[in-house]
């Protein structure tokens, strides 16, 4: 799952809007977080951390684990648009 995935997923559980978040992260519009979560424009990890606080979860790194994940873990992956800059 990519960041702009899983933000989705954390707006979602949380009943909160694009709008509220915004207002909550200092932004004057919903724009700014929509842009944000677009395809192809990424997620940097500060505002991944940041959102994900202000939403009541925390950022854990751990080290890869085989296997399936316990209840209430997500996985993030890689983006792919990240990937394709490298190259």
């Amino acid at each position: 799952m990519e960041a702009r995935q899983l933000i989705k997923e954390l707006l979602k559980e949380s009943g909160i809007t694009m709008e509220v978040l915004s207002k909550l992260m200092g932004y004057n519009s919903k724009s700014t977080i929509s842009e944000m979560l677009r395809i192809n424009a990424g997620v940097k990890c500060g505002n991944l951390y940041r959102i994900a606080d202000l939403l009541g979860y925390e950022v854990i790194v751990r080290k890869k684990k085989p296997g399936k994940l316990e209840n209430g873990y997500r996985r993030l992956s890689f983006e792919e648009s990240a990937a394709e800059e490298l190259k």
